[in-house]
């Protein structure tokens, strides 16, 4: 389900380039579990803030209470609930995204179809939430009000806490530090108890889900652009994805970024 609006014609995910090879041979996105994020305060920083504004807000003293009740309960689980996220960018060739999500420039993004990926979600009842990620206090009240309408058709939403749990875990997701805001993040998130994999990721066990994007195998037609990021092999490495996308017969010109930046090292 879309969530609010997105107005860009593409977004953007930037990965390694077996991150790419994975995601065409099994034409799907891995949606990596929401404590093995980046943002150490992943959902935790979204509820202290949600719930914060809501009780300086809320008139009803019955909420008032209840938001009290489950609050800290909720900073405690929100790991252990379990959602999932797969991001995206806003901005093609971004150099802060190179250097953070493409071994820092020596990888390639990936421009998807938002409408693409909108009706993904909305045909997914439920099951995929699509958003952008929001920075300021001022707006994660009105994240969280997005979220709550969806489930607003529940007359006893108030009184279920594992639900309403669901909907603050959820809308918390989308309210990111506003240390991160440069990324201009949309992402995509997977309800609680969908199917999980496992990998291995430098030691630890990383706990994610995969989202396909066709049921047919063999249909590419998300995907709208492809650049190589700023590294110094970018023509053998430009080649050599041509080749890939021809073993599945993908129709996309490939680019390389002209960003004149040299990495200093590449991360491992």
């Amino acid at each position: 389900m879309l969530i609010g609006e997105i107005k860009e014609e593409k977004l953007n995910h930037y990965t390694t380039f077996d991150g790419l090879e994975g995601i065409l041979q099994e034409n799907s996105l891995w949606m990596t579990h929401n404590s093995c994020l980046n943002d150490i305060s992943e959902g935790k920083y979204g509820i202290e803030k949600i719930i914060k504004n809501l009780i300086k807000d809320e008139k009803d003293p019955e909420l008032v209470e209840i938001l009290g009740k489950f609050h800290q309960g909720l900073i405690n689980e929100v790991h252990s609930v379990g959602t999932c996220i797969v991001s995206f960018c806003k901005q093609s060739n971004s150099l802060n995204q190179w250097r953070a999500y493409s071994y820092n420039g020596n990888g390639v993004m990936i421009g998807i179809d938002s409408n693409y990926l909108k009706n993904l979600c909305n045909l997914s009842e439920l099951r995929y939430l699509l958003s952008d990620c929001k920075y300021k206090d001022s707006e994660y009240h009105d994240k969280f009000s997005q979220v709550y309408n969806l489930f607003k058709g529940n007359e006893s939403i108030v009184k279920d806490f594992n639900l309403l749990a669901i909907i603050f875990i959820i809308a918390s997701s989308f309210c990111k530090h506003e240390g991160f805001e440069e990324e201009k993040e949309c992402r995509i998130i997977a309800a609680p108890k969908l199917e999980l994999s496992y990998r291995k990721d430098k030691g630890r066990i990383m706990p994610y889900h995969k989202l396909a994007l066709s049921s047919n195998k063999e249909d590419y037609s998300w995907l709208k652009e492809v650049i190589i990021g700023p590294c110094d092999q970018q023509i053998s490495l430009k080649k050599a994805t041509e080749t890939l996308l021809r073993e599945f017969n993908i129709k996309v010109k490939v680019q390389i970024s002209d960003i004149p930046y040299r990495a200093l090292r590449y991360y491992e």
